[in-house]
């Protein structure tokens, strides 16, 4: 009875083992930089990529609980890197790659996240005097590492305009642009700060 209960706890233990040789832990807490807390309700989304192959596999989709936290099992297989995804309506979609090299499996692999909510500056262009007008624009201030974000650099409008574009922003914070009307003494800068998911003009008539 005896060696019958030895070999229970030692086939326990070697299946523990194996499992913890195979299995990879990731967890860890998105964070909401805009309001300075977790943000719950968030779907995280986790992808890996095969060697060789630049498809990437779905492993598991769940959601962040109240305090922000997330955690999923992931097999360890043949995969070169892994992909964690942040989105949640009104934020910004983020993403974290993590090498198989960067893995562990003898403690949980914290993967820290944290995003901004969105906002919006609505640019307004108004110029009816001459065709030949020249209107020099650049973005000082405001998000600009973003696919939804507006054109980076210098911009010119040129000719009667009147016209107006939206730029993304980071929530609560500031957006601004520097102007030039070539040829005259119209230059300067104007800046507002777009609320979470609310929009704020600038508005150049010249």
């Amino acid at each position: 009875m005896k060696r019958f209960a030895f070999f229970i706890v030692l086939i326990t233990l070697v299946s523990a083992c194996k499992k913890g040789q195979t299995d990879f832990v990731i967890s860890g807490v998105v964070s909401d930089l805009t309001f300075g807390k977790p943000l719950d309700n968030a779907t995280i989304t986790i992808t890996k990529k095969s060697a060789g192959n630049e498809e990437l596999i779905h492993v598991a989709t769940l959601t962040t609980d109240a305090e922000g936290r997330y955690k999923a099992d992931l097999k360890r297989d043949k995969f070169i890197s892994v992909n964690i995804q942040v989105a949640k309506d009104g934020y910004f979609t983020v993403d974290k790659i993590v090498s198989f090299s960067d893995l562990s499996v003898k403690t949980d692999n914290l993967v820290m996240l944290s995003t901004t909510g969105k906002s919006w500056a609505r640019i307004v262009l108004k110029h009816n005097e001459s065709p030949t007008t020249k209107l020099d624009l650049v973005r000082t201030k405001g998000k600009s590492d973003c696919v939804e974000c507006c054109p980076g650099g210098y911009q010119q409008f040129v000719g009667i305009i009147d016209t107006v574009f939206y730029c993304v922003n980071d929530a609560n914070t500031t957006y601004e642009v520097t102007y030039l009307k070539q040829g005259t003494s119209f230059n300067g800068t104007k800046s507002v700060v777009t609320p979470y998911m609310d929009t704020v003009d600038i508005i150049l008539e010249y």
